[in-house]
């Protein structure tokens, strides 16, 4: 088996790295928990009453237990962390941290021969680390990852209404990623942008769709003026962080700053996505990439 300790960002940047250690578990057969990903358990059927987060899925069916999961999922955690740092290997348990600078640039391929090795020789691994990546395999196994993945009964309704609402009169749904909270100060505000930047960089696009009828998904982190908007196609999510993120995996074509966010709908709905690095980056058709 093994445990992803600690939690990694927020929900797009947990899913990624979920989904490649249960791709590489398909591929490998063998057991995966993140009891990290508690915070949105409720949200999927694969994790739902799946109490450490599971895979293969364990469905326990203890709901008198549902709301100490978070408690049970943090202490887990924070066990795995204290026996790393304890550099103790007891009953089989072994751990890979790859946030010590150990020289290892770029993601570390699970499918490496250095992961098999490690994984094969315990009983129990304890991972961390946030650069666990398994390209082939999430490519190969993305179908079983998207079953696990799909948004309980609730969301999905919820969602279906939003993008049915958003196609009515439109040939071409365009999702717009406007993230400005966190992003004012992660990379000293790199990829932060004001809406009039966005705006222009959603009339940039509208030569790319010439002949169709195109309207534009916005979903931000904040909330937006929407009569900045006014000359402008739009529908707009509802502001639900699970909702918009899998209306954003129903449109057609994706636009936004690099996030794990936009690159997760891509991967899930097979979007192509176009992420924008700089307000002044040329957007062309060439720029729109399914995300893995």
């Amino acid at each position: 088996m093994v445990i992803i300790s600690d939690t990694y960002g927020q929900l797009g940047n947990r899913l990624i790295l979920f989904s490649h250690f249960i791709a590489n578990a398909l591929e490998f057969g063998y057991p995966v928990c993140y009891p990290g990903f508690h915070e949105y358990a409720r949200y999927f059927t694969g994790t739902k009453d799946n109490y450490f987060c599971a895979y293969p899925a364990r469905h326990d069916g203890v709901k008198l237990l549902r709301p100490f999961q978070g408690a049970a999922s943090t202490a887990l955690t924070i066990a795995a962390c204290c026996y790393r740092k304890s550099k103790l290997r007891l009953f089989g348990l072994e751990a890979l941290d790859i946030t010590s600078g150990d020289g290892l640039e770029g993601d570390y391929d699970l499918a490496d021969n250095r992961f098999i090795a490690v994984r094969e020789e315990s009983r129990v691994l304890l991972v961390k680390g946030w650069l666990f990546r398994d390209e082939e395999n999430i490519r190969k196994h993305a179908d079983p990852v998207r079953r696990y993945f799909t948004p309980v009964a609730e969301h999905m309704a919820n969602i279906s209404r939003v993008i049915e609402r958003a196609r009515e009169g439109c040939d071409l749904l365009v999702g717009v990623h406007i993230r400005q909270g966190d992003y004012r100060n992660w990379l000293g505000g790199k990829h932060y942008h004001p809406t009039g930047e966005y705006l222009k960089i959603i009339r940039r696009t509208d030569e790319l769709w010439q002949g169709k009828r195109v309207r534009y998904l916005i979903c931000s982190d904040e909330k937006q003026d929407r009569r900045l908007f006014q000359e402008l196609n739009c529908a707009w999510g509802g502001g639900n962080e699970l909702e918009d993120l899998y209306a954003f995996a129903a449109c057609d074509y994706l636009m936004g700053p690099p996030s794990t966010y936009t690159m997760w709908a891509s991967f899930y709905g097979s979007v192509p996505l176009c992420v924008i690095d700089e307000v002044t980056t040329p957007i062309t058709p060439e720029g729109f990439i399914i995300a893995t």
